[in-house]
Order: C-alpha cells, then structure tokens, then sequence
C-alpha cells in the first residue's frame, strides 16, 4: 500500500502559529530561541539563507511565495518579495502550487540576484531569478531560468523535490522528484537519463544553451557528468523518489540531500556526480519495484532508516551540515 499522498506533510521548517524560530547569541552548551515577527500564519517557512557577510540578517522564503528579511540583531522583519507570480498566477493563491527553496547568487553582495524554486498549478517545476536592491527585490526583473514539465501520468501535487543550492563555482544545483508517476518496471523517470525528474541537476544561470526557448534559460557547465547517448546533459546525479532539502556546505563542500521514501526507508545521500541513487529499485538499500538503469550502478546513501514503527519517523528533511562542538 502507498503512503505517497500522506507524505507530503511536513516540508516546512517551522510550523507553531505561523513563527519561525531562529538562533540567538548562545552561551557555550545553550540554544536561544526567538520568535520572527511579522510571518503569514496561513504559510509555513519552507527555506532560510543567511546574507553573505551578515549572519544576523536571515532570509526567509514562505511557501505561499513571500520573501522576508528577518534582522535577529535588531528584532525586525522587513518583506523583500511579495508574491511569486509566474505568467500572471500567485503560486501562492493555488493549494495546487508553492515555492520550495532560494538560493542567493554568489555575488548577491554586488548583484542583488537571488533565485526561488516553485511549481505551478499545473505542476511544473519552475526555476526564478530577481534582481534586488537593498534587500528590496523588483518584482519585474524576474527571469524565468528553467520549466520542468510533470510527469504525464503523475498524480498532482506530489513529489517536486525543489532543494537549489549555489556550488563553490557558482553553478547552480536543482533537484526533482520523480513527480509520483507509475512506479512499477521503467515507467518511473528517475532511473531514465533522458528525463530531468528524479534527478539532481548542475546548471549556469548565467548563459543560455536555449535561446529559443523562453522556458529555458541556462547554460550546460563544464564538467557535468556524462550519462550516455540522448541523456540531457544538464544531469548530475539520477534515481531520486523526492529530494526536497538539501544545500551545500561552504566549508566542506559537501552536497547532502535527504531522499523521501516510499513505503519502508527513509535516506540522506551525498550528492556526488554521475551517481546513481537507485529509485525505483531500491529505496535506500533495499530492493525496490522499479527496474535500475543498468549502465550505473546503485549508490547506497550515507544515513537512513525504517519508515514508521510507531515513533513517528515519517518523513526526512534534512540537509544541512553543523561544524561545532556536539554539546552546542
């Protein structure tokens, strides 16, 4: 029996009375927490970056679309974006649609360019770049830079995946989920390397490979991994169910993302290029229904874990690395 539609549930960061919580000044082996003003409390906070520089000034993204600016040194909260709007529609107004992840650009010191993933209402995955001044984006400058059409035989609603993260060479990293298609035999896209769901992409925003295309603005980078004859060749890693959370570590380097199951494993993987993480064959290392892509071998993830068990263990998210002291 599938559980797909139940786990869903629980992508926001914080959820109690529409407040997030973040981290004060501590003392050594103490967490503060305080409460951000000024949040909807019909949305949930679904992703935060720090301003490059200012680690007071946090950025906060809304699942309904809405972009803030919380200040934790001197307890306010501006707005930086109003709405997400694609071609005229609030991805907000729709319980169909919302907005995952931001990513600010490398040079958003200088810029002012971050990004926003989305999907629409007819569940596309949508890419977005802004330009902003002052920690005040223009919401005319928007950019589409990538549209990923859904699986034609998915159920709406499920499995977009979303997570985007800035490498240490500026490219900009996307996953997908596999947009809850058939999962038997090879009908799910995540194992077929012509398909950009169920994957993690390696894209440049700068460029644009596809100039007829105004969907698609982005450019291939140097360096991504090579899957074969006809395999788009923005992939960089393949066989994904759900992989809705994950940033790079700027000190590391490291890429975690945490992979959504099915119906018995739970799993964080290390994203590595070429790789090959076995959805629908396997759910973390156990054997799945679906059939792998032969030409690469499954990768098992670095952490996972049985589903349920009655201790609540539904659903992971995750993808983030602490460096510090184990009793902070």
């Amino acid at each position: 029996m599938s559980r797909t539609r139940s786990r869903t549930a629980g992508r926001g960061i914080a959820l109690a009375a529409g407040l997030a919580v973040v981290a004060g000044a501590a003392q050594a082996g103490r967490l503060d927490l305080v409460p951000v003003a000024g949040l909807d409390v019909e949305s949930f906070v679904i992703d935060a970056v720090s301003v490059p520089g200012e680690p007071d000034r946090i950025v906060l993204l809304e699942y309904s679309g809405r972009v803030l600016v919380a200040d934790r040194a001197a307890g306010t909260t501006q707005v930086m974006l109003e709405a997400t709007v694609v071609e005229g529609i609030d991805l907000g107004a729709s319980s169909a649609s919302g907005v995952f992840s931001i990513a600010l650009a490398p040079d958003f010191a200088d810029s002012g360019r971050f990004y926003l993933s989305g999907n629409t209402a007819d569940r596309r995955n949508v890419v977005l770049e802004y330009a902003s001044s002052g920690l005040v984006a223009d919401p005319g400058s928007q950019r589409r830079v990538a549209t990923i059409a859904a699986q034609p035989d998915g159920e709406p609603g499920l499995h977009y995946g979303g997570a985007i993260s800035f490498d240490a060479a500026g490219m900009l990293f996307l996953t997908t989920g596999d947009s809850n298609g058939a999962f038997a035999g090879d009908a799910s896209p995540s194992q077929d390397v012509t398909s950009r769901l169920g994957k993690v992409l390696r894209i440049d925003p700068g460029g644009d490979a596809y100039p007829d295309d105004p969907a698609n603005n982005y450019a291939i980078p140097a360096g991504n991994p090579d899957f074969g004859p006809g395999a788009d060749p923005a992939l960089w890693a393949i066989g994904l169910r759900n992989p809705f959370k994950g940033k790079h570590d700027p000190i590391s380097g490291l890429f975690p993302v945490a992979d959504v199951g099915e119906d018995s494993r739970e799993e964080v993987n290390l994203v590595l290029p070429g790789a090959n993480y076995g959805w629908a064959a396997f759910e973390g290392s156990a054997p799945g229904a679906g059939e792998l892509n032969p030409a690469f071998p499954p990768v098992d993830p670095v952490f996972e874990y049985a589903w349920g068990g009655g201790d609540g263990r539904a659903s992971i998210t995750g993808g983030l690395v602490y460096h510090g002291p184990l009793a902070a």
